[in-house]
């Protein structure tokens, strides 16, 4: 049974909505659309989350940019696609990686690495951006 890359983002934004996260969906991003953004204010923690169906080679571009604009980054797969070298080529640049099983289970595999690339200047305009995002759909 194949797991579509909706089906990971549905997902993943009931785990992050679970950890008390507010999300938005097809965030625009340093000139990419992160499929997830979220932010915890108590907290003060952003995240972006690239999901793929397959493509992770893709997903490292996308994510890479993300981490000078998030907290925690993180490329959310289908758990049949989640192979070491996906874990090994996402530990390697602080990205983190849920796996997503069938039954809409996700699994953090490897743990993102805050702060490696983050500038704080883009991060606090991307959380203004989103509070403003988040507050018209509220």
């Amino acid at each position: 049974m194949r797991i579509r890359e909706q089906q990971v983002t549905e997902a993943v934004i009931g785990f992050i909505q679970t950890m008390g996260f507010s999300h938005v969906c097809e965030f625009p991003l340093l000139g990419k659309v992160a499929d997830v953004y979220a932010f915890r204010r108590d907290l003060d923690v952003s995240l972006a989350v690239e999901c793929k169906e397959r493509d992770w080679r893709r997903a490292i571009r996308q994510a890479v940019a993300y981490q000078v604009a998030a907290d925690l980054v993180f490329l959310a797969m289908p758990a049949p696609h989640v192979t070491e070298n996906v874990t090994r080529e996402m530990r390697a640049r602080g990205i983190g990686v849920i796996s997503v099983g069938h039954d809409g289970a996700t699994i953090v595999l490897v743990p993102a690495r805050s702060g490696m690339y983050l500038i704080p200047v883009i991060r606090d305009k991307a959380i203004a951006r989103f509070e403003n995002v988040a507050g018209a759909t509220a």
